[in-house]
């Protein structure tokens, strides 16, 4: 699976864990975050940090399944 695949489906995973009042989406690598990352909200709350992308890709090549990964997100 290629990384904009993957991405995708990941996305996709965290959502499903998701509450109705939370979202999840990509934020680009700013002044705050120095890489891209999964960031998960909740209404006005501050935001979340889920991962970085490149940590995740790397989880999945290693042999993590998106499930797993997605688990340990939403566990933190």
């Amino acid at each position: 699976m290629d990384y904009m695949e993957f991405k995708n489906q990941m996305l996709a995973e965290i959502e499903e864990r998701l509450t109705e009042k939370e979202y999840a989406c990509y934020e680009p690598a700013d002044g705050n975050m120095l890489e891209e990352s999964l960031v998960i909200q909740e209404g006005n709350e501050p935001i979340r940090f889920g991962a970085t992308t490149t940590s995740m890709y790397r989880a999945y090549k290693s042999g993590y399944s998106i499930r797993q990964i997605a688990e340990e997100i939403i566990r933190e």
